[in-house]
């Protein structure tokens, strides 16, 4: 099992911090950990995973979703839209938007620079 989510409690696992809700553990390192605009949702990136390079977790329901079967580049960013249901997912040369009610690829955007690093979305 590539990822363990678990609920500190202070009896089996004293914490460093009162405030620790969800501790992550997976076999390569996070880069990015980025949180949907109503707080349900987070997602994180580790590029070195592959397959994994991607996570997205639901903190109501306590689970853990691995949205590609195979992988499409290494991720390096990954941002949910402020408004919309949109996932932007950022390689080193291209950006992919998904729709996340369809589950479906929405867009291909290629911006033609040569590495991508960074990504912001502005909410209009």
């Amino acid at each position: 099992e590539p990822i363990k989510t678990t609920a500190p409690t202070t009896e089996s696992e004293p914490s460093l911090h009162d405030d620790v809700r969800v501790m992550i553990k997976t076999q390569k390192k996070i880069k990015y950990l980025t949180w949907h605009n109503r707080g349900d949702y987070f997602a994180i990136v580790s590029p070195d995973a592959a397959r994994n390079s991607l996570i997205i977790f639901q903190l109501s329901k306590k689970a853990t979703q691995l949205p590609f079967k195979s992988s499409k580049g290494m991720v390096q960013h990954v941002l949910f839209h402020p408004n919309k249901p949109l996932l932007f997912v950022s390689t080193k040369i291209h950006v992919r938007i998904y729709n996340l009610v369809r589950q479906k690829q929405s867009k291909k955007l290629m911006p033609g620079a040569q590495w991508i690093s960074s990504l912001d979305i502005h909410p209009k």
